[in-house]
């Protein structure tokens, strides 16, 4: 118990978030196992000029990790075994930690739900703009339990001396309509300018769950307390939002996720700032002397997406532009080119097992790593 607590007091808060981002990326990579809309989509606001979307659900039925597992590998053994050990050793002092080593999948999100990453733009000239990852949820009280856990065992690395101080927050708000976590730390510099201090926001970010979805947010750019505020309201915002102010909204996005692939990104200039758009537009038109000549819905009305996807011995990737009605007319008039939509597709075939190329690649990576790792590097590992 001593050892555990000596090397929990060593962990900052930023390797905490660094934990957690560790967490997302298991999710990302293998939580769904069958793909569906997901109760996320709610969650993604009409002023999103970029959504992307990951279908793990099929790229992990495509992975075949089962068969991964069944290889004849010391590796492979050596994992397992290493697993077990660490269960054992955590399962007296954390009920919960020894749950999820045993079932990742068990940890209050639902893993039949696709996951989306976008950004919402509030406003853009001061630095408003928010990266959100949205999903499903199984369980409420299971996150509320998790997160309650990690914040029992987070150390207290906050000090305070004549050169500065710092502070961590770690607050979990049960509220009746969403329960809201915000997370974030002060750092105080005196003498730096003018003998006087200076306080300086950073690690923000918050995570925010109802019985039916989920919404990590942060903002990168986040330096002072007025964007702990901004942060709240847009978690308010973006768990009110009304029919009219959803994504679903858009029809260029819901042609886009109709046709979902593996892993797919979606982009439009609908959601940013009109003004920002004519200034676009009229730099446009001084670059090109007033050839081009072209007005906000133009911009505005265009879309693109790509989609790639993971196939038996090939990978494809297809990118996709629909055009609005002023830029058709555009290349009519110079180029003589009648189109609403540029797309190009490209598959790559290099295995003709059969298999899916994910699944190809999975095994090929096991199997060299094999032979490269030695017992006692896994053990360091562990």
């Amino acid at each position: 118990m001593d050892k555990i607590k000596d090397f929990l007091s060593q962990i900052s808060i930023l390797q905490y978030v660094l934990i957690a981002v560790v967490l997302f990326t298991i999710y990302f990579l293998s939580s769904l196992l069958f793909s569906s809309n997901s109760s996320g989509i709610q969650l993604i606001p009409k002023n999103t000029p970029f959504v992307g979307v990951v279908s793990a659900g099929d790229i992990l039925e495509k992975a075949n990790i089962e068969d991964i597992l069944d290889l004849d590998l010391n590796l492979i053994e050596d994992i397992q075994d290493k697993m077990e050990d660490a269960i054992d050793m955590v399962e007296d002092q954390s009920e919960i930690a020894a749950e999820i080593l045993k079932n990742p999948y068990e940890i209050g999100i639902d893993i039949n739900q696709d996951l989306f990453i976008y950004v919402p733009v509030e406003d853009i000239k001061k630095s408003e703009v928010y990266l959100c990852v949205s999903g499903g949820v199984k369980n409420s009280e299971k996150i509320i339990e998790i997160i309650e856990e990690i914040e029992d065992k987070i150390p207290n690395n906050n000090y305070d001396d004549e050169y500065g101080s710092q502070k961590s927050y770690f607050d979990l708000d049960e509220d009746e309509d969403y329960n809201l976590l915000i997370s974030y730390t002060i750092n105080t510099y005196r003498g730096y300018y003018d003998d006087e201090s200076s306080e300086y926001y950073r690690d923000l970010f918050a995570f925010a769950w109802d019985d039916d979805k989920f919404l990590f947010i942060t903002n990168p750019d986040s330096r002072d307390e007025s964007s702990v505020d901004l942060l709240e309201d847009e978690v308010e915002k973006l768990f009110n939002l009304q029919s009219d102010e959803k994504i679903s909204e858009n029809g260029s996005f819901n042609d886009f996720y109709s046709s979902k692939t593996d892993l797919c990104v979606w982009a439009s200039a609908e959601g940013i700032d009109e003004d920002l758009i004519s200034e676009m537009v009229e730099e446009i038109d001084d670059e090109t002397r007033g050839e081009i000549d072209l007005d906000e819905e133009d911009i505005m009305e265009s879309s693109g997406s790509l989609f790639y996807n993971f196939g038996d011995g090939e990978i494809s990737i297809k990118t996709q532009v629909n055009l609005s009605e002023g830029i058709q007319k555009i290349l009519k008039e110079k180029l003589e080119i009648e189109t609403s939509e540029l797309s190009i597709e490209y598959k790559a075939k290099f295995d003709e097992s059969g298999d899916n190329t994910i699944h190809v690649a999975l095994r090929s990576i096991i199997t060299l790593a094999d032979q490269f790792i030695s017992p006692r590097m896994l053990r360091r590992l562990f």
